[in-house]
């Protein structure tokens, strides 16, 4: 957070949600105003969510694959943590 590439980021993201609510607000559409609510702040801990417990579940086979064999640190018990608590943040945002 505060680096200039997560701020960029942030702002590719920002911009068009935006542009997506003032759109909404100028014709008059709701739909636009649910879609661009559910995309900025439901997808974004869901899928990260998914993503921490597959890492989780498969993450250690997944490196040691693709590293010839070394066996990685992987800390599932960590990415299960992870994975909880951006569930917690999703159902907070529901």
């Amino acid at each position: 957070r505060g680096h200039i590439n997560g701020l960029l980021i942030g702002l590719g993201i920002a911009i068009p949600s935006g542009l997506g609510v003032a759109w909404g607000l100028i014709s008059n559409n709701v739909a636009s105003l649910v879609g661009v609510a559910i995309s900025a702040s439901l997808l974004p801990p869901a899928v990260n969510c998914g993503m921490c417990w597959a890492y989780a579940a498969f993450g250690e086979k997944l490196v040691m694959a693709s590293s010839g064999g070394i066996k990685p640190l992987v800390d599932a018990g960590y990415f299960m943590r992870l994975g909880a608590i951006s569930l917690g943040l999703t159902i907070l945002n529901i």
